[in-house]
């Protein structure tokens, strides 16, 4: 017996889970596999002496899963194990106990999760629409608990092997988590995806309706390369065949699959490619059409096309009607709500305003425990400190954040926080320092990852300042190009231009 299966608790509890999932009574499972009743019942309650593999194989393959899959569903339960009260923490009841919880440790995570799993009536139909939406929510969600942290290579396995993995609500879960995972890291956000779409490939059902979800769960992914940043063009024709799938299953979905979601991602692919008037409109399509819940979401993305288009004020109204959500529930969009806001007040110049929300922006920098969230805070308590007139505070935070991004090779923000600087200085007379930090940079600026445009106006900058010809007027105008250009390749620095756009 492979020592990798774990105690008998653990295999039994695996067996009974997947048995379980097939809807059988242990009865149905000695019928498939050819091992005795009792045999089954010890092995699912731990009393039998580890299982030899000529039983364990028909077992597996009466309940339709490689052995893999069983030791995938042990370890698993050996994690929750480790991390949730010890080894006595899970144990089977009694086989005479039908309709009771398999666990009596409704505490640990793993027993809520499967507890959950076995008191939810499950329809005999499982074909992709569901007899009761929040009844298959609900059990997707517990499926969510007993495999989140597994590896990429296990969760394949379940969702290719394991019926319950096949449905609807099992591909939306994974959906939405990947939009959630896209603030901190884009490969997570892609892998989720990607599991989606697999999950999607194995949905039975009608052939349009499996269309529609593989159309939704690919938007999806779609959305994780545009998060990656790496090739637009790729994700945009990624977009356009999923569009086109989400399009053919169109009848044959009733309304279950959030369709402002999917007319949210687009509008954000059009951002990123800087067609903001058919982002806007996108937007406001699926504003009138959402009842998923995805407004506070979309007002976002309105409020940020609304920035790169210079209208501030109208911007900073939509953040303030999404501001007051929920952080103890959505930590992660509250987080970017408030650091647009304070950005967009710096912007406007409304810096008293701006301050007053910091507090908040570092509180949820520090929940959240990212590293650039918390330096993006800091950046902007430094912007603040400069727009209040602090020349000292602002010298020592933004010097102290130029320095990380350089360290974190964003040669780009490094080259915003430095100009940021040098006005700061400029305006106080500090010409030898401005001098320092233009030489300092000047290896930067020709960094690969800026864009050639981008270059030449930091190039102007660097010449400005040795010949002595740096003006507020220029240096303004230059903060302004780099903030207006940072995800727009195409765009020209004008001097005249001192309009600040956000990134």
């Amino acid at each position: 017996m492979p020592a990798k299966l774990g105690s008998r608790d653990d295999l039994g509890l695996a067996v009974t889970f997947l048995r379980w999932l097939k809807e059988w009574q242990q009865e149905d499972l000695a019928a498939a596999s050819g091992v005795s009743l009792d045999g089954i019942q010890k092995i699912e309650q731990g009393k039998r002496r580890q299982p030899t593999l000529k039983t364990l194989d028909p077992i597996a393959a009466a309940l339709g899963v490689e052995l893999s899959t069983v030791e995938a569903i042990v370890a698993l339960i050996r994690q929750f194990r480790s991390g949730h009260g010890g080894s006595g923490a899970l144990h089977p009841v009694a086989a005479a106990d039908e309709d009771r919880p398999i666990l009596n440790a409704p505490r640990v995570p793993i027993a809520r999760a499967i507890t959950a799993l076995l008191h939810q009536a499950l329809s005999r139909e499982l074909g992709i629409i569901a007899v009761n939406r929040r009844e298959a929510s609900s059990r997707a969600s517990a499926l969510w608990v007993l495999v989140h942290g597994s590896s990429h290579g296990t969760l394949h396995r379940l969702v290719c092997e394991v019926r319950a993995f096949q449905t609807v609500e099992f591909c939306e879960l994974l959906c939405e988590r990947s939009i959630e995972a896209a603030g901190d890291s884009a490969a997570e956000a892609i892998r989720l995806a990607e599991m989606a779409v697999e999950v999607a490939r194995q949905v039975p059902g009608p052939g349009d309706l499996r269309a529609r979800l593989a159309g939704y769960a690919g938007v999806h992914l779609a959305n994780g390369w545009r998060v990656a940043g790496e090739d637009l063009p790729a994700a945009d024709e990624a977009f356009e065949r999923s569009l086109a799938l989400w399009r053919t299953g169109a009848a044959e979905d009733p309304g279950m699959l959030n369709a402002a979601r999917v007319l949210g991602l687009e509008a954000s692919l059009r951002r990123a490619q800087r067609r903001l008037p058919e982002a806007l409109a996108l937007i406001d399509q699926a504003l009138a059409i959402d009842s998923w819940g995805e407004t506070p979401a979309l007002l976002l993305a309105k409020a940020r096309a609304l920035v790169e288009l210079g209208e501030f004020e109208a911007s900073i109204a939509l953040l303030q009607a999404v501001h007051p959500m929920d952080a103890d529930r959505e930590p992660r969009k509250r987080y970017v709500v408030c650091n647009l806001l304070v950005l967009n007040l710096c912007h406007a110049g409304r810096y008293a305003a701006a301050e007053l929300l910091l507090p908040e922006l570092g509180a949820l920098a520090l929940r959240l425990g990212n590293r650039l969230d918390l330096l993006r805070a800091d950046w902007l308590a430094g912007k603040v400190a400069a727009g209040q007139g602090r020349a000292d505070e602002a010298v020592a935070i933004l010097g102290r954040v130029r320095d990380q991004f350089l360290a974190l090779h964003n040669a780009y923000v490094f080259a915003l926080a430095t100009l940021e600087l040098a006005e700061v200085h400029a305006a106080l007379g500090h010409t030898a320092e401005v001098k320092a930090l233009a030489r300092e940079s000047a290896p930067v600026f020709a960094d690969q990852e800026i864009h050639r445009e981008a270059q030449r106006a930091l190039e102007l900058f660097c010449c400005a300042v040795e010949e002595e010809r740096l003006t507020a007027e220029l240096l303004r105008s230059l903060i302004a190009y780099l903030y207006r250009s940072r995800h727009d390749a195409k765009a020209t620095f004008r001097q005249s231009d001192s309009r600040l756009i956000s990134p």
